[in-house]
């Protein structure tokens, strides 16, 4: 009975280290103490990559997922998508029947900046150039300058006033009127402005 308890206890053991592959697997969000918090690599980079079948390929970043510690980078870690029932292909995919090709996404620690002055991947270190900080390649360096940020719809992020917005000039007007204070505290203010002077 105690050999039957024990692989029983073996067998649950099992199945909870599956569970917990399959759930690491399918890409929830980390726990925070294993969330990379100080990136080098934002959207718009040129990244290589130096491990996995796609070693030596260069790509830009498409996007950043903070959050999973990955990202996906153009034409790297291809993969295939199937065609669900009601779901609609993507725009310049080929017809492949049921299936379409797209980008997954790939560890941050898979990845190497690429140096601008090599055309290679590179390690980079954080440093300061004119009072802001700067990324240096660390064998040649040479400063990587940060892409600039491409929106994706320019007239959302303008600072126009909507219909529930605030105008500037009613915001600064001063409404504010002593007078119309309670006495008490009008008189304690009084008080205070005495002891001050």
């Amino acid at each position: 009975t105690r050999a039957s308890k024990a692989k029983g206890v073996k067998n649950g053991l099992a199945k909870m280290m599956k569970g917990a592959l399959v759930r690491k697997l399918k890409g929830k969000a980390l726990p925070e103490k294993d969330i990379i918090h100080k990136w080098k690599i934002v959207k718009g980079d040129k990244v290589e990559v130096t491990f996995g079948q796609d070693k030596g390929k260069q790509g830009e970043v498409l996007r950043v997922l903070r959050k999973k510690n990955k990202l996906i980078v153009k034409d790297i870690n291809v993969t295939k998508r199937h065609i669900r029932k009601g779901m609609e292909r993507p725009e310049g995919e080929k017809d492949l029947g049921k299936y379409w090709h797209a980008e997954s996404p790939i560890h941050y620690s898979r990845l190497a900046l690429v140096d601008p002055s090599t055309g290679r991947g590179c390690k980079v270190a954080w440093g300061e150039q004119d009072g802001e900080k700067v990324r240096i390649a660390k064998k040649t360096r040479t400063i990587i300058p940060k892409p600039a940020v491409k929106y994706t719809n320019p007239e959302k992020r303008a600072s126009l006033p909507g219909p529930k917005d605030t105008l500037s000039d009613v915001a600064q007007k001063v409404t504010f009127d002593p007078n119309t204070l309670n006495p008490l505290l009008l008189a304690s203010l009084e008080h205070k402005q005495r002891h001050v002077e």
